[in-house]
């Protein structure tokens, strides 16, 4: 309902996703500013991989380290998390983040390995054992 209520706004020069992103974005930082404080709910679902065959250890395993990596990424900062979703979920390219984002490709550059580094600080004792195990599948 937003994205038509702004319709007006749309150039048709432009792309639409970052437009319309942008418009999402915005609709869902007032909902979460509304909701401080509350739980989040967990994603596990979301990468969780059924029928798939595996010892129940690594199966133990893998879901310790998903719910690290989306625990690391919700710990990160607003700014940090959202850059990571987009480059490394949605696959959006650097010049293509700057025009969701409305900033720079230098400040999506900074931001990124910025929040690179912050999650590999979170998870560098989980990197660590998959090296040593040989666990290429984390």
């Amino acid at each position: 309902m937003a994205a038509h209520r702004a319709r007006a706004t749309f150039d048709v020069e432009r792309p639409f996703f970052p437009w319309f992103y942008r418009i999402l974005r915005n609709r869902c930082l007032n909902f979460l500013r509304k909701k401080a404080g509350r739980r989040e709910v967990s994603i596990d679902v979301l990468i969780e991989k059924p029928g798939r065959s595996e010892s129940p250890e690594k199966g133990v395993m893998r879901k310790e380290r998903a719910e690290a990596l989306w625990q690391a990424i919700q710990d990160l900062t607003p700014e940090h998390r959202e850059i990571i979703v987009l480059r490394s979920f949605q696959e959006l390219s650097y010049k293509e983040i700057a025009e969701t984002l409305g900033i720079s490709e230098g400040t999506v550059m900074s931001r990124l390995y910025y929040a690179r580094k912050s999650l590999y600080g979170k998870l560098k004792d989980i990197c660590r054992d998959l090296y040593r195990e040989g666990d290429d599948q984390p």
